[in-house]
């Protein structure tokens, strides 16, 4: 998914670190709408989370196959961008940015 994002419909980019336990997940674009998380093993995941939205459930398409995510896991292009430089650059969750941790 390279080009501007009025021009992305759809993506779905995993980064990972070299430690096979976690990596950094993105998707969506479709109307500027992203989800991210970390998975840090198949028990933890943290969810990069948008401040005011709500537990409405909606669906977003990532990676070709529609996702029903809550309103708030949608957040925008800057906030997975900073996301991604700051996983890439530290192995870690920015801890700058709103997270939501889920232990499954």
């Amino acid at each position: 998914c390279v080009g501007s994002p009025s021009r992305v419909q759809t993506c779905a980019l995993p980064i990972c670190d070299g430690d096979p336990t976690h990596s950094l997940n993105i998707g969506g674009g479709k109307d500027g709408r992203y989800a991210a998380n970390i998975t840090h093993d198949s028990a933890r995941v943290q969810i990069l989370i948008r401040p005011g939205g709500t537990e409405e459930a909606d669906w977003l398409p990532i990676g070709g196959q529609d996702t029903q995510v809550r309103d708030k896991d949608c957040v925008s292009l800057d906030f997975v961008l900073r996301t991604a430089l700051y996983y890439a650059e530290h192995g870690e969750a920015d801890p700058g940015l709103p997270w939501e941790e889920k232990q499954y």
